[in-house]
């Protein structure tokens, strides 16, 4: 008997199910897959409820939304040509270079018998995963059906950008986790690999009904594959669990890009692997300072407060901490009732 809760009513799965066991990372080859995985009847006593959740999605995580992806790949154009405003950097360079096949052919090097006789137009290499010919691994987390209005075109504009020096791979990320996120329940499907083609990310990054696709997918696996209960397991994940991209660089979590210029550029240069540009900035600064032979002032932080205020402050911490756990397990809560 399951002890989750929807719509305030016990309801009982098709089959038994233990305590969940460990963290399950899984991966499913298409959306088309984990729309399949969805469809299926995991309640001995299917509901209206059922029904209105699978007309919801529908086949939504294939096709997406044509007019709303049109609409994010206009405003990204803009966004674009802010970002590389933002940060010169990421404008596209590339150069023409001899190798041994490619777009040119030079005749009086090829006549000479020259070994690398052609020249090919490469993009710079930024890191050393592209001189390796390595793509970008980015994971989006569709961890909350609230999407914040912009970041649809900002994720796009960030991925253009990236595109330019190498290709990207985009993989969506439903997660279902428990408190210390130790246990739970985690999907990967493939949406962008090396193209253009948007459309199959358009649902993961711009619909309102992603999460509720993602517990669909995990309640199937839970009930049909593993048998083992998602109770408790509504935490959201704050990294990729991706094998390939683990962490947090090439992570974008649920609440998704800034429609910004400066956030837009942070992340398409942390995706190349490249410093920050306040960072890029602040080492120009210091090296005119050093060129001017100048020495910063030394400081020294000096804690002038009272024993009571020290306390007092330390309780406010602690009182903060609790608040934040507590939110924490009232949204995990709210995300389980599907």
């Amino acid at each position: 008997m399951s002890n989750d809760r929807l719509k305030g009513k016990a309801r009982t799965p098709i089959n038994s199910l233990a305590t969940v066991s460990k963290l399950h990372v899984h991966r499913l080859p298409t959306m088309s897959e984990a729309v399949r995985l969805s469809q299926r009847n995991v309640w001995k006593r299917p509901n209206e409820d059922d029904e209105r959740r699978l007309a919801l999605v529908g086949n939504r995580p294939v096709n997406g939304d044509k007019l709303r992806l049109a609409a994010a790949v206009e405003a990204s154009t803009r966004m674009v040509d802010d970002a590389i405003g933002h940060d010169p950097r990421l404008a596209k360079k590339a150069q023409w270079l001899r190798r041994d096949e490619g777009e040119h052919c030079d005749t009086a090097l090829l006549a000479e018998g020259d070994d690398q006789p052609f020249y090919k137009r490469v993009r710079n290499v930024v890191n050393t995963e592209t001189k390796a010919g390595e793509p970008v691994r980015i994971v989006v987390s569709t961890d909350d059906n609230q999407v914040p209005e912009g970041t649809a075109a900002a994720f796009i504009a960030t991925v253009q950008i990236v595109q330019q020096f190498v290709p990207v791979e985009v993989w969506w990320q439903g997660a279902w986790l428990n408190d210390s996120k130790t246990r739970g329940f985690v999907f990967h499907v493939p949406l962008v690999q090396g193209d253009m083609d948007f459309s199959r990310l358009e649902f993961s990054i711009a619909d309102t009904r992603r999460d509720l696709f993602s517990f669909m997918v995990m309640s199937s696996h839970c009930v049909i594959e593993l048998k083992e209960s998602w109770n408790l397991c509504g935490h959201r994940a704050e990294k990729s669990y991706l094998p390939e991209s683990p962490g947090y660089k090439n992570f974008v979590a649920h609440n998704g890009i800034r429609p910004e210029a400066s956030s837009i550029a942070a992340h398409a240069a942390r995706w190349l692997g490249w410093d920050a540009l306040w960072q890029v900035e602040s080492d120009q600064s210091d090296t005119t300072a050093s060129a001017l032979q100048s020495l910063p002032e030394k400081y020294e932080y000096k804690d002038t407060r009272t024993e009571a205020e020290k306390q007092a402050a330390l309780a406010e911490s602690d009182r903060y901490q609790r608040e934040q756990q507590q939110i924490a397990k009232a949204s995990a809560a709210a995300r389980l009732q599907g």
